[in-house]
């Protein structure tokens, strides 16, 4: 666990976790910042590029507003990151998602394309 505040930057790869659906992918810091994100396939220019240029790449940024430190994980067997953030009030979660749905399901169903999911829950305080 590294202590982390949401005013320090520190854009190593190493804090990163990629969630993707097979045609789409986003890098989503420790911080719980989507930094990166080429839309809506791999060879497509990206929407946000905080990874690349802190200042104007644009991010999509949700954290506690005072000091944390933060856990990973995927969840069992999944594409699912987990960011556990804890604070001295309590803890939150991130779960972050690109959903994946078969070709046949996407022929008889009209579904958003390659959408990123991101489920925020306070577990703690």
């Amino acid at each position: 666990m590294g202590a982390h505040s949401i005013q320090t930057a520190n854009y190593t790869i190493d804090g990163y976790g990629l969630v993707g659906d097979c045609r789409s992918a986003g890098l989503i810091s420790n911080r719980g910042s989507l930094d990166w994100r080429c839309w809506p396939q791999f060879d497509s220019p990206s929407i946000f590029a905080a990874l690349l240029d802190p200042e104007s790449g644009g991010s999509c940024l949700i954290a506690p507003a005072e000091d944390f430190s933060t856990e990973r994980r995927y969840l069992d067997d999944t594409n699912v990151l987990e960011t556990t953030f804890h604070t001295s009030k309590g803890l939150a979660r991130i779960l972050d998602l690109m959903p994946v749905a078969s070709e046949e399901s996407k022929a008889a169903t009209l579904r958003p394309i390659h959408e990123l999911l991101r489920r925020v829950e306070c577990t703690e305080g």
